[in-house]
């Protein structure tokens, strides 16, 4: 099974207003008023120093289980950006997943999907930028091939998110099978991180709450309710705590 419809939404340099295609209204509208929360939280939270934290942050990967955005699962990339007029608002490059995906295989075989879709998303920043350059065929993401359904979870006592960090983007689907504890799933966003903001998955129980999403933007996770552990810490520890993590359904 594989997953190769690409869709777009958001703002771009380029443009003056929204850009879209091919994705469903089913998906448009719980984002935008998702990312119009908390962006609004954000700049609450920020003031003048909020748009230049914002454009530098890192991009992020995502995978959102069935009904956290719509009916379908969905994975792809989220970049900041603004529109031509410099309004602040992210573009988010998305693929739907099919109903029975195993979300560690969609991690693991599609490392070099989710680096094209980066590569993609960071050249939407020229001023001169051709939308049909994002119309041009691209490889295939595995999703699964047969088997059950497998998704990371969390409990409602990490309703606020969890950031576990990692030395490496690379380590991110072998964090997320070591530990197996019952929970809801989770929407799972991971990042490469930049030179000031280090790799590491963060698990929501949906979308990441709006009074939490500056964290995403900064690494403040203590300041905005997130639950947090290191890569450092597990390793050192030969039994760590249960986390909520792998359900295989």
């Amino acid at each position: 099974m594989t997953v190769s419809r690409i869709g777009y939404y958001g703002k771009l340099p380029a443009r003056a207003d929204f850009v879209s295609r091919r994705l469903p209204e089913d998906f448009i509208k719980p984002w935008d008023a998702w990312i119009q929360s908390a962006l609004a939280a954000g700049e609450s939270w920020g003031g003048d120093s909020w748009r230049q934290r914002f454009l530098a942050s890192p991009t992020w990967r995502f995978a959102l289980p069935a009904g956290t955005c719509g009916r379908a699962g969905w994975t792809g990339v989220l970049r900041p950006s603004t529109d031509a007029v410099g309004r602040c608002f992210p573009f988010v490059l998305a693929a739907e997943l099919p109903g029975a995906a195993d979300i560690f295989t969609v991690m693991d075989a599609g490392t070099g999907w989710f680096e094209t879709l980066e590569a993609m998303a960071g050249a939407t920043d020229r001023p001169d930028f051709d939308l049909g350059w994002l119309d041009r065929p691209l490889p295939s993401l595995r999703s699964a091939a047969g088997g059950p359904t497998r998704w990371p979870s969390l409990s409602a006592a990490h309703s606020g998110g969890f950031w576990h960090e990692l030395p490496s983007i690379l380590a991110v689907t072998a964090a997320l099978r070591r530990q197996a504890v019952s929970g809801r799933d989770a929407a799972i966003w991971w990042t490469a991180g930049t030179p000031a903001f280090g790799s590491g998955v963060a698990l929501t129980l949906g979308l990441v709450p709006p009074a939490a999403f500056p964290a995403l933007i900064d690494g403040s996770w203590g300041d905005h309710g997130w639950t947090v552990t290191d890569g450092a810490t597990q390793a050192d520890d030969p039994d760590p705590a249960p986390l909520e993590w792998d359900r295989t359904a």
